[in-house]
C-alpha cells in the first residue's frame, strides 16, 4: 500500500520488484534481478532492468510468466515510485517510471528528503545549474538548458516556501539569474 509519508526510494523499489519476481519462481530465485539504469542513452526508454540472462536463470527459458507485467505496472509500496510501464523486450524486463509523478511526489515531500535550517546545523543546500556555469547569454541556452533553469527556479520556491532556504541563499540564486536576465519567479 502507498502511503504519502514515505520517501522515494531506489532500493525500496529494487527490493519490491525483486521480491514480485522471486514470489513467481519459487524457490529457486534467490538473489537481485533488477537494477537501476544509469546510462543517459537507456533512461530514455527505461529506469529498471531485469536482464534477459537473470530472467532464463530464473524462469524456464526466460519466459516470464503470465500476469508478472500487469503486477508490475501495479505495484504500490511505501517507497517504491508510480511505475508508467512494464515491458517484456530483448533486453529483459523493463520498466518506466511516471515521471511528472515522480516529480511532483518529491517536491510535495521535500521536506522529507532535506532537513530543515533549525535541524541541520549549519549545513546548506546547493541547487547545482550547470547551465548557469560559463552562461553567455540567455540566446545562447538550448531548450534543455532552459528546462534546468525553470526547475532551478521551481526547486528555489519550494525550498523557500518550505522555510529550508534563507535570504542568503535566494540573494545568490537570484544574482546568478538576474546574470542572465532572467527573473525568477520566487518573491524575494
Amino acid at each position: 500500500m502507498e502511503t504519502v509519508d514515505s520517501r522515494l526510494s531506489v532500493s525500496a523499489t529494487l527490493e519490491a520488484l525483486n521480491a514480485l519476481l522471486r514470489e513467481q519462481a519459487g524457490d529457486g530465485a534467490r538473489g537481485s534481478v533488477w537494477f537501476k539504469e544509469s546510462s543517459a542513452r537507456n533512461l530514455r526508454g527505461r529506469d529498471f532492468l531485469a536482464p534477459q540472462a537473470a530472467l532464463r536463470a530464473m524462469f524456464a527459458d526466460g519466459q516470464v510468466p503470465n500476469g508478472i507485467i500487469d503486477r508490475v505496472c501495479s505495484l504500490k509500496c511505501p517507497g517504491v515510485p508510480p511505475i508508467q510501464s512494464c515491458q517484456k523486450d530483448p533486453a529483459g524486463l523493463t520498466v518506466q517510471l511516471n515521471r511528472p509523478a515522480v516529480f511532483e511526489q518529491i517536491l510535495k515531500g521535500i521536506h522529507m528528503y532535506v532537513k530543515s535550517p533549525q535541524i541541520a546545523h549549519g549545513q546548506s543546500i546547493l541547487l547545482n545549474c550547470v547551465p548557469l556555469h560559463g552562461h553567455k547569454g540567455l540566446n545562447s541556452l538550448i531548450l534543455s538548458q532552459l528546462r534546468a533553469i525553470l526547475v532551478t527556479d521551481h526547486l528555489m520556491g519550494m525550498l523557500q516556501a518550505q522555510g529550508l532556504v534563507d535570504g542568503t541563499f535566494l540573494i545568490q540564486v537570484a544574482y546568478a539569474f538576474s546574470s542572465l536576465h532572467v527573473i525568477p519567479t520566487t518573491s524575494l
